[in-house]
């Protein structure tokens, strides 16, 4: 206990220093792995996972370290070692913003989940900013963290950073890295929810019901989850037969309140008012009907509303919005369960595909005429 209270508060080369020697001198002093991973032009991780023969180091590497090992005729400690390469029982959660309920309710599940593991969470949220999320890599590497899981920003990008592709590449040398969403060029553990399935819903609902004027409001095409929405519904225009109008596909490239009430305002100026709306989350949703409020139209007598997300705003606005939902539960228990497998290197699925379900509220009804 000693031991590792001093390895956790104290200097960590003071510790592995004193534990990590060996039987044979060198000149006038034990060797430690410091001096070796001095003579081989490594560090001390590398150093230590040659030892424990992890099978992440080059094979050059590997052989240049074993050679020195033979030489002194180096035995490490082994509880020294276990010490000197295990990482926390921490998994790093990133976010692109946590003012999001939907990113909110899964990071506080991915927080049971990983409780259930043993594991335990600490949440980076990068505020909508891509070009943070490089510091924030930077800062849960530091810390040492078993492993990452990341949800929005960089991972939702229709066409991948390869700076942020490059990052995630060299942290993958030692920490597992996993996704909702998908990157480019990077072998990482994946879970995605089916967008295309969740605007099928939405759609097939309202048209059922008989709408044939709908809008799709909200959401950047740039992103993965919007891009695919907007073609979706593209493709179900004709399969419903519904009006085609460009300006029913109003992807602005925000997801927030503001963008959904500037939306709805450009349709109401323009004299195109659809029967029923599509609302990429529920911010856009209640920005929508601020916009129609102040306008006099009530929902669902005027217009039937979907969202997306089914968060605590979807259950306030109104008496209730129909909702594309999903098994919060599901994708975060998949997002762990990969992590942990990862980290423990055990076998375990690479790609997990999510579908999305219905959920009918009090938003939406047949057309008046």
């Amino acid at each position: 206990m000693r031991m590792i209270a001093r390895l956790q508060g104290g200097p960590l080369r003071y510790t592995i220093s004193r534990y990590l020697c060996c039987g044979a001198a060198m000149g006038s002093q034990k060797i430690t792995i410091y001096d070796i991973a001095r003579e081989a032009g490594v560090s001390i991780t590398t150093v230590s996972r040659a030892l424990a023969n992890s099978g992440k180091v080059k094979q050059e590497t590997y052989s240049r370290i074993m050679r020195i090992v033979q030489k002194y005729h180096f035995q490490p400690n082994e509880a020294a070692r276990i010490l000197a390469e295990s990482k926390t029982k921490i998994i790093g959660v990133m976010v692109s913003q946590i003012e999001n309920p939907f990113y909110a309710h899964m990071f506080i599940w991915c927080e049971r989940i990983a409780e259930m593991y043993g594991y335990s969470t600490i949440l980076a949220n990068s505020m909508g900013n891509l070009a943070y999320e490089h510091k924030l890599l930077d800062k849960l590497a530091a810390q040492q963290v078993a492993a990452v899981i990341q949800f929005g920003g960089n991972v939702d990008a229709c066409v991948s950073d390869a700076e942020y592709v490059a990052k995630v590449t060299k942290l993958m040398r030692h920490t597992p890295f996993v996704v909702s969403g998908k990157l480019d060029g990077v072998r990482c553990c994946r879970v995605q929810i089916n967008d295309s399935t969740g605007i099928r819903l939405a759609v097939t609902h309202l048209a059922q019901l008989g709408h044939r004027r709908i809008a799709l409001i909200g959401g950047s095409e740039r992103e993965v989850p919007a891009y695919q929405k907007a073609v979706e519904f593209r493709r179900l225009i004709d399969v419903y037969g519904l009006c085609r109008d460009e300006d029913f596909i109003c992807i602005p490239g925000s997801s927030s309140d503001a963008a959904g009430y500037e939306c709805m305002e450009r349709l109401i100026a323009k004299g195109k008012m659809p029967s029923a709306i599509i609302s990429i989350n529920d911010f856009v949703a209640a920005g929508v009907m601020q916009s129609l409020s102040a306008h006099g139209f009530s929902v669902p007598e005027d217009v039937s509303i979907i969202s997306f997300d089914d968060t605590f705003i979807s259950r306030m606005l109104g008496r209730g919005l129909t909702t594309v939902s999903y098994d919060y539960e599901l994708v975060c228990s998949a997002l762990i369960a990969m992590a942990v497998s990862e980290i423990e290197k055990r076998t375990q699925e690479s790609f997990r595909l999510v579908e999305p379900f219905l959920i009918c509220r009090s938003s939406t009804r047949p057309p008046k005429n």
